[in-house]
């Protein structure tokens, strides 16, 4: 909400700054890609004795959750597409952009929770080819963004 009403805004009407923002967004991202493609990561699984709170795990999510700068840059760029230049404060249109990032989020997470179980035994033999196929198309994304 804070990215619609302020960062959103400045980049809705100045289009120099958005492509700035997106240069950016693409060199994090191959920054990312470069830094994976050449990690020796390790799997790493262990058994958990005593589980978290639910107030605890929640707490533990919105703090990761607010401190992305992923999910900043994001919206940053993303929302200006979305904000209509006469009136970029439409508390409706503010509310509903909010109520369908809340809802494909609560969707994308269910399914991230159900296919991790799933791939739990994949990648205790296939890590290094996930990261490998991973960097790439980080990469990728990255040379997309600039090039936009």
């Amino acid at each position: 909400m804070c990215c619609m009403l302020g960062v959103g805004a400045v980049l809705a009407h100045y289009g120099f700054a958005f492509k700035v923002l997106n240069i950016i967004a693409g060199l994090y991202l191959l920054y990312l890609g470069a830094m994976l493609f050449f990690s020796k990561g390790q799997l790493s699984i262990t058994k958990v004795t005593q589980l978290p709170s639910k107030k605890q795990m929640f707490l533990n999510g919105a703090v990761v959750c607010i401190s992305n700068p992923k999910a900043w840059i994001f919206l940053s760029a993303l929302l200006p597409t979305f904000l209509d230049a006469n009136d970029p404060f439409s508390l409706p249109r503010i509310l509903s952009i909010t109520v369908m990032l809340v809802f494909i989020e609560f969707c994308s997470l269910s399914i991230y929770a159900l296919g991790g179980a799933i791939l739990k035994k994949f990648l205790q033999t296939h890590l290094r080819l996930l990261e490998i196929f991973t960097a790439v198309i980080i990469c990728a994304i990255g040379v997309l963004m600039m090039l936009r």
